[in-house]
């Protein structure tokens, strides 16, 4: 039972160590921030990012067309099905989910987070 429980827990970065894509789900701690587009259509294209806390490195897997990306802090994510981002918007907080492979599902250059769950911590830097 356990070991169950170990497993299905998110992993936290630790420091030196890179992030992965796909599963098991990972955590990242950061600001929301916001960028609001317009298509050429006309239409509203907006966009979700989380600024790290501390810089984050991510593993590729280069045979399946993952990238590695050595550091970032601005990472974009999705969230769907969980409303409400807007009252985040510049909070802190706790994501946990798991990087998008690059190769799905259309190629893409940088990491894209897919949001399992959000935990709001303080409102100021921790």
């Amino acid at each position: 039972m356990l070991a169950a429980l170990l497993l299905a827990a998110p992993y936290e970065a630790q420091s030196g160590a890179c992030l992965h894509y796909g599963r098991p789900y990972v955590s990242l701690e950061g600001r929301i921030t916001h960028v609001r587009s317009v298509t050429s259509s006309g239409t509203p294209d907006d966009h979700w990012y989380v600024d790290t806390v501390a810089p984050v490195c991510i593993s590729g897997d280069s045979s399946v067309g993952d990238l590695d990306v050595p550091t970032t802090q601005h990472i974009e994510f999705t969230a769907l099905g969980i409303r409400n981002l807007g009252a985040l918007q510049g909070r802190y907080v706790t994501l946990t989910g798991e990087f998008m492979h690059t190769y799905i599902p259309h190629y893409h250059a940088y990491p894209i987070f897919q949001v399992a769950s959000i935990k709001q911590r303080r409102a100021t830097a921790p």
